[in-house]
């Protein structure tokens, strides 16, 4: 039991907390990091203004591939759903031939749309992308090739487009503060039974 407290395996309950290495207390005072909660979560800008010369050209270069690759694979995509298109033509009319091919053209083009849509989503600043393609296509707001009007979408929907929140992570570590506990499953009864 000891060795697996020595090598941080196990936690010593007996002793002052600690982080799990050698039943070592974590320090306390005015010498405890806060974290980051003070210092505010940076930008990308403000972290790309940081960059020296050299890493935002890195940057640039590898940006660049990844648009080129994008672009590429979008002009894939609308070939593959042209070629089937024109196999469903060339299909016996009526035939379920046919009428499978027209329904693979029609997802391929689904897909295209959705595609397009959430790159152009996530520029946009919206947080809930998938949600947003929906309300997009309930509000007819998009057109057939994934083109949307954002800045109505803004206007009805600006749920859409706040800020995510993030949850704060460490529940009282690297504070004074204790964590409070937590409801457990009688408490809960307790509360839908309306007796605290």
């Amino acid at each position: 039991m000891k060795n697996l407290l020595e090598k941080g395996l196990l936690f010593d309950t007996d002793g002052a907390g600690g982080d799990g290495a050698k039943g070592d207390p974590k320090p306390k005072g005015d010498k405890q990091e806060k974290g980051d909660k003070d210092k505010g979560e940076p930008t990308f800008d403000q972290w790309h203004e940081g960059l020296d010369d050299g890493a935002k050209e890195l940057l640039k270069g590898h940006v660049s591939g990844l648009k080129t690759s994008l672009a590429t694979e979008r002009e894939a995509r609308g070939e593959a759903e042209t070629a089937v298109r024109d196999l469903a033509k060339k299909a016996e009319k009526g035939s379920e031939a046919q009428a499978e091919l027209t329904k693979l053209a029609d997802n391929l083009a689904e897909s295209n749309q959705k595609l397009e849509f959430y790159e152009q989503a996530h520029e946009a600043g919206i947080t809930n992308i998938k949600l947003a393609f929906i309300v997009a296509r309930e509000e007819d707001l998009i057109n057939t090739r994934g083109v949307a009007n954002f800045e109505k979408m803004k206007e009805t929907y600006p749920q859409l487009f706040s800020k995510i929140r993030t949850p704060d992570g460490d529940a009282g570590d690297g504070t004074e503060e204790k964590p409070k506990p937590k409801a457990g499953m009688n408490e809960a009864l307790r509360a839908a039974a309306g007796k605290s």
